[in-house]
Formats: structure tokens, C-alpha cells, sequence
């Protein structure tokens, strides 16, 4: 009888874990920022934002990205914007301020020189919660207009169609909250430049003082200039414009 042979099968190749080991490795996003400039020492991205990007905050996205994945320190928070340092800030202050005319009504010149300098933005936040409060009056008579449809009843805005009322109430209710949001962050930026305003203008008039007129301050009374009654004009630009806005409601 013949004797058979065994023929070996040839080896499979591992191509695959070959090719895995060949390939570079994906970096996540906090492995690559550490290769890179920390965003302290980059320019902030409010400084050339566009309005659709204030409005849907995505400048701020890269920031919630990397807190997502380490802890934030402070280099890897943005340095303010030249708009918004204490130095700029002042010099425009300074323009609008002048204590030896007599104001409106008799305000005072701190007061309306805060209002000069920022007057553009204030009347921003007042049209964009006029606007926020506008949606919310129109929202509960869209609902009804909904409701008088499904019932087959004429409504106000004398709209028949229900995909129509459907697209409004979004719209309308989009829009509001939009300028609610814009108008909380203006209010809110607003409010801590006029803060940073108060605070140089007592720090420098404390280091300008004499000796004598230093002796009627105690170093509390300055302290307390700067914190807490700064804090104060903060609140005050963040609460103030809905007394004008209230009675729309």
C-alpha cells in the first residue's frame, strides 16, 4: 500500500493586528489640547463670535468639551477681551462722565455715566425682553387657536391649518426664549463691566487720596467700596430692566 503523506495547511496571516498596530492612534481631546496652547494664552473666541454663535452659545463649546474630559484649571480658562479689561473700560467711562453738567432730573453723574457708557447695550437687553415678553403673551392665544381648530372654530389670527399653528407656537416660542437667553448673557456681561468700572474707580481714587482725607476711610469702608457695593450695580443691571418690562405682562 501506498503510504499518504500529510500535507501541512499554511499559516494564517494576521493581518489584523498587524494593520491595528501599524495605525496612529486617535488622540482624544484632552490628550491633543496638552500637546497644544493652553486657551489662556490664546485670544477668546467671544472677541470675534458672530451673533448666531453669542446666541447659541458655541463659542463656548470648545470649553464644555475639555471640562468633559479633565478638570479645569486655570489656563484653560480664556483671558477677557480687550473690550471687556478694566483699562478700556475706564477710558470709555471717563468720556461719559461728567460731574460738572447737571444731569436729567438731577441724577446722579455716576449713574448716568454708567448709562452713556453702556446705553447701546442697554437698550438691547430691554428690546430683547420686550420681545421674550411679546412671545409669552402670544403663546397662550396660539394654544387656544390650536384648540378652536381641532373643535372646527375660528380662531383670532384666522388660520386654518393646523401644521401652520403648529410651526408658529415653535417659532414663536424659539424666538422668545432666544432673546431671553441673549438678553440674560448682555445683562449679565453688562453688569460685570460696570462692576470692574466701580471697583478701578475706587482703587484709584484710594491710592490718590492724602494722607489727611486717607484718615476718614478705614481700609474696611474701601474694602466694602469695591466688593460689596460693586456688587450691587451688578444685581442692579440684572434685575432693573424688567421693571420696564414687567407691565407688558
Amino acid at each position: 500500500m501506498d503510504s499518504t503523506h500529510y500535507i501541512e495547511v499554511p499559516p494564517t496571516p494576521h493581518t489584523g493586528s498587524q494593520g491595528d498596530n501599524s495605525r496612529p492612534k486617535k488622540l482624544r481631546l484632552a490628550e491633543r489640547y496638552a500637546q497644544e496652547e493652553p486657551f489662556r494664552n490664546r485670544a477668546n473666541p467671544l472677541q470675534h463670535a458672530s451673533l448666531a454663535s453669542v446666541l447659541s452659545a458655541y463659542w463656548l463649546q470648545p470649553l464644555v468639551s475639555l471640562g468633559a474630559q479633565k478638570i479645569l484649571e486655570k489656563e484653560d480658562i480664556w483671558a477677557v477681551t480687550p473690550q471687556d479689561s478694566c483699562d478700556v473700560l475706564y477710558e470709555r467711562f471717563r468720556h461719559n462722565y461728567t460731574p460738572d453738567k447737571q444731569e436729567l432730573l438731577n441724577l446722579p453723574h455716576v449713574a448716568m455715566g454708567f448709562f452713556k457708557t453702556f446705553r447701546r447695550q442697554i437698550a438691547t437687553i430691554i428690546a430683547n425682553y420686550c420681545v421674550y415678553m411679546t412671545a409669552m403673551v402670544l403663546q397662550p392665544f396660539i394654544a387656544k387657536a390650536i384648540l378652536q381648530f381641532l373643535e372646527d372654530e375660528d380662531n383670532v389670527f384666522n388660520i386654518n391649518n393646523g401644521y401652520v399653528l403648529v410651526v408658529l407656537m415653535v417659532g414663536v416660542s424659539f424666538v422668545g426664549i432666544t432673546c431671553l437667553n441673549y438678553g440674560f448673557f448682555l445683562s449679565s456681561r453688562v453688569g460685570a463691566n460696570m462692576r470692574a468700572i466701580a471697583m478701578d474707580i475706587v482703587y484709584r481714587k484710594a491710592l490718590n487720596l492724602s494722607c489727611i482725607a486717607r484718615q476718614a476711610y478705614t481700609t474696611g469702608e474701601i474694602t466694602t467700596l469695591m466688593s460689596v457695593d460693586s456688587e450691587r450695580i451688578f444685581f442692579a443691571i440684572i434685575n432693573g430692566p424688567w421693571i420696564l418690562v414687567a407691565p407688558l405682562s
